[in-house]
């Protein structure tokens, strides 16, 4: 599942520090935050917040044609609800990158990523927190109070770590974990995610056997021929396979809905070309979506979504059983990780590829602006503590 992208975003590594904005007064809080760009003392978000990650550049620098081939200098920041809370400065440190694909956001906090010749980094809300050997990518995060669990996956091709706070749990060489940080069907935490007791737990697959790894114990699980999406919840293995009902897709993905049951959402191409987007909910029929290749995703009641680029090649979103609604042909989602969806309804990070365009948090219908020369690399909706 494709998001649109119309940049040739740059992967090096420059250099970061981190500034909580001067004057800033946290709405969510009884007080400023020092250190934390998303959550109090305690790592509680008190109210629902929309959470994004923008990478941007001096003003008068072209992003998009980037003729300083990822040498420009390059600032992260952290909004909630489309106010700014925390910037990272490129000027200062050599532990992030610009590549939107090593920014998240995993319960309400900033997490950046990047690997120079030997180490790979990762700081969480401005913070260096782990450095160890070997060029590895996330794949999920787990914070809890002072630990971080960490899932990466070796950027050589095959082979996944399984850390606590850097010190290695579980490793295997030939290994490749369902899921990442980007994944829309997976929790905040991508890959890595916890069972009912509240132990870490990922799935990987090691050629065409599968597997899952509780509190750093591996189980085999019962093989599945061409398993594409492996997830457990309750106990209750779900999965999708390269044919669902009869259709045939590379990206098709599993849903788990709050009721328990689930469903399958991907694009499938046709026999003369072109793609479709389709989903299968639990015991029911295939229902097309939309016509062309989307990026889909679904809520937790299990009302499904799409993004994509029309005939006429402006930006489309449609919930299903709704009318398409179209944002323009000057804006773009960069990342997978920019689409979400909140209990009342769908949440894009929307970067603008216009001039003179300002980019946006599109929210409950409405667009909230965010004054950034350059693109938003993720999103989340956080649910308040209640």
């Amino acid at each position: 599942m494709k998001f649109i992208s119309l940049a040739a975003l740059s992967a090096a590594l420059v250099t970061v520090s981190a500034c909580n904005i001067d004057g800033y007064i946290n709405t969510y809080f009884e007080k400023p935050l020092p250190g934390n760009g998303g959550t109090d003392e305690n790592g509680s978000v008190r109210r629902d917040a929309v959470f994004m990650a923008a990478v941007g550049f001096e003003p008068d620098y072209d992003w998009q044609r980037d003729s300083a081939v990822g040498q420009a200098p390059f600032t992260i920041s952290l909004f909630r609800d489309a106010e700014e809370v925390l910037r990272l400065d490129s000027e200062s440190s050599k532990w992030i990158s610009p590549d939107p694909d090593m920014v998240h956001i995993v319960d309400g906090h900033l997490v950046t990523e990047s690997c120079d010749g030997t180490l790979t980094h990762i700081g969480i809300d401005g913070a260096l927190s782990l450095s160890f050997e070997g060029r590895e990518k996330l794949s999920g995060l787990l914070l809890e109070g002072n630990d971080i669990y960490s899932l990466t996956r070796l950027r050589a091709d095959k082979g996944l770590r399984f850390r606590l706070n850097g010190e290695l749990l579980f490793k295997d060489d030939e290994g490749i974990p369902f899921g990442n940080l980007s994944d829309s069907s997976y929790p905040s935490g991508g890959a890595l995610y916890r069972d009912d007791g509240g132990k870490p737990l990922f799935c990987y697959r090691r050629g065409d056997e599968l597997f899952c790894v509780t509190d750093g114990k591996a189980r085999k699980l019962e093989s599945i021929a061409e398993c594409l999406d492996l997830k457990l919840d309750g106990g209750k293995v779900f999965s999708a396979t390269r044919v669902m009902s009869g259709m045939s897709s590379a990206d098709w993905r599993v849903f788990i809905l709050e009721d328990g049951t689930s469903l399958v959402a991907g694009n499938v191409l046709g026999e003369k070309g072109g793609s479709k987007a389709w989903f299968i909910r639990e015991g029911n029929q295939p229902v097309e979506l939309c016509i062309g290749e989307a990026s889909l995703w679904c809520d937790a009641a299990g009302s499904v979504y799409a993004a994509w680029r029309d005939k006429a090649g402006s930006l489309t979103i449609l919930r299903d059983g709704s009318e398409p609604e179209t944002l323009g042909k000057d804006c773009a989602l960069i990342s997978p990780a920019c689409a979400r969806a909140s209990d009342s309804g769908v949440l894009l990070g929307v970067t603008s590829i216009a001039p003179e365009g300002k980019s946006f948090l599109y929210k409950d219908g409405k667009r909230l602006e965010v004054n950034v020369n350059g693109y938003i690399a993720a999103l989340e909706w956080v649910r308040g503590s209640r």
